[in-house]
């Protein structure tokens, strides 16, 4: 995870997981597959930390379809967003 860009949010036994904290504190940025409201008023302070700049969305829909890949999606994320997600992530983890 210290060496990693990316780390892989997959659903669990509830909507958040400590996965997503452990990430962030990292400095790995979080792959998540949910953005609904019900995922973001879960996560710790929801109200106050910008989760949404600190991690690369993918739906969960379209992987499980197969219309999307990861590794290729993950590889296709700009250097420039990388960057920003980091600041972002350096500022709160």
């Amino acid at each position: 995870m210290l060496q990693a860009t990316f780390c892989l949010q997959p659903a669990g036994d509830t909507l958040t997981r400590k996965g997503l904290y452990e990430s962030v504190f990292t400095g790995c940025i979080p792959v998540v597959f949910r953005e609904d409201k019900a995922f973001l008023q879960q996560l710790a302070f929801s109200r106050y930390i910008p989760y949404k700049k600190m991690w690369v969305y993918i739906p969960a829909r379209l992987v499980e379809a197969g219309e999307a890949h990861v590794t290729s999606l993950l590889r296709r994320v700009p250097e420039s967003r990388i960057r920003s997600i980091r600041r972002h992530l350096r500022r709160r983890g």
